[in-house]
């Protein structure tokens, strides 16, 4: 790779960039990166803030401005093995990180904030529109992204700047697996052989996510299967929401949706053992049906969560009694359901399978008349 993301206090490191114009279309000041007065102590020391207000370039030359490019290529989240089971706390860690260092704000470089010319069926520039990585990655194709790099890569502006530091805090934020992973796609994040941090991004999310039309499929179907998981997580509401909503989450950055996401809500609330808890529950869905409500499936789940609560610190909660006794005879039924099939196997065994309940000869062979008299 061009740089060493392990040696950041190099003078000739690629980010340590000459002042020059701040990217196209930002009226920001051209001259030395300013910052506001509280960022600087009687003594010159650096106070560390999470969203330094920076205006342009950074000068990196500068000791503020190294203190910047230090803490903006940590790590967003540790040891990341570009598995999908770690996906969400990625995207979420590298959310934060990256809010933290304005590369999701436009007035910014805003890098993850990835632009697309809209055209009109005859072809027609109609506007552009711009969508966040972070959130809609599985929507936002690969093409779509080298596109938007290629346009300013070359560039020495804060975008650049940005992008570099990305790339290193994103380096650092892998395992080692997850970086054997990432090597032998290269190619796919370097333009111009210079390593880019926002397609590095786009290509870590693509690897680490299971392909989006079967992870689609799978979201969908777990949401058609909420009456079944809510009696899993015993209605624990707020476990229950949590689990829908990051399922909804992962739907959204694949480009998809749940619309009728309320109407397997109702019926999966309306399971709970608990009778005031269903009684609110049911009103709801009344007052919603005929039209005198409007609810939207975060509503109403928000509904729900506010009156499990309520029902805990009162006291009132009685769903854990209620699914105790509903776990012991359930028991029950399987244990009775074992011993009749066991009952049903041995009198396989034994012969005595006749619907009349005779006894077969031995060996199960056929009945002679002999055998019948």
């Amino acid at each position: 790779m061009d740089n060493n993301p392990n040696d950041q206090n190099d003078p000739n490191n690629a980010n340590a960039v000459e002042p020059a114009p701040a990217p196209a279309g930002n009226d920001l000041d051209v001259g030395d990166a300013d910052m506001n007065d509280d960022f600087i102590l009687e003594d010159d020391t650096f106070i560390y803030h999470a969203r330094p207000t920076v205006m342009g370039r950074f000068d990196f030359t500068k000791k503020k401005d190294m203190k910047v490019y230090d803490d903006a290529t940590k790590p967003a989240y540790n040891n990341f093995t570009v598995e999908s089971n770690e996906l969400h706390g990625f995207v979420q860690a590298t959310t934060i990180h990256s809010k933290m260092w304005d590369w999701i704000n436009p007035t910014q470089s805003g890098i993850l904030h990835i632009p697309e010319v809209i055209y009109n069926g005859l072809g027609k520039e109609l506007g552009e529109k711009t969508e966040n990585l972070l959130e809609k990655f599985g929507a936002i194709s690969y093409n779509r992204v080298k596109t938007w790099v290629e346009s300013w890569i070359d560039k020495p502006t804060r975008a650049t700047q940005d992008d570099n530091m990305l790339f290193i805090s994103l380096y650092r934020s892998l395992s080692k697996e997850g970086l054997s992973k990432m090597y032998s796609k290269s190619d796919k994040y370097t333009v111009n052989e210079k390593e880019s941090g926002v397609l590095f991004l786009k290509v870590i999310l693509d690897t680490s996510s299971l392909t989006s039309n079967v992870t689609i499929m799978r979201h969908k179907r777990q949401l058609t299967q909420l009456v079944e998981l809510i009696a899993g997580y015993k209605w624990n509401i707020p476990q229950f929401n949590m689990m829908v909503n990051k399922t909804v989450m992962s739907l959204n950055q694949h480009g998809s949706s749940a619309p009728d996401l309320i109407f397997q809500l109702f019926p999966a609330y309306l399971t709970c053992p608990d009778k005031t808890f269903k009684a609110y529950i049911e009103a709801k869905q009344f007052t919603f049906e005929d039209g005198r409500e409007t609810i939207t499936a975060e509503g109403l789940m928000n509904a729900a969560l506010h009156k499990y609560n309520t029902l805990q610190d009162q006291g009132n909660w009685k769903a854990e009694e209620e699914v105790i006794t509903a776990i012991a005879l359930s028991a029950k039924i399987v244990n009775l359901e074992r011993k009749l099939e066991a009952s049903k196997r041995t009198r396989k065994r034994t012969g005595r399978d006749d619907k009349d309940g005779r006894d077969s000869p031995k060996g199960g062979g056929k009945r002679t008349k002999k055998d019948t008299k």
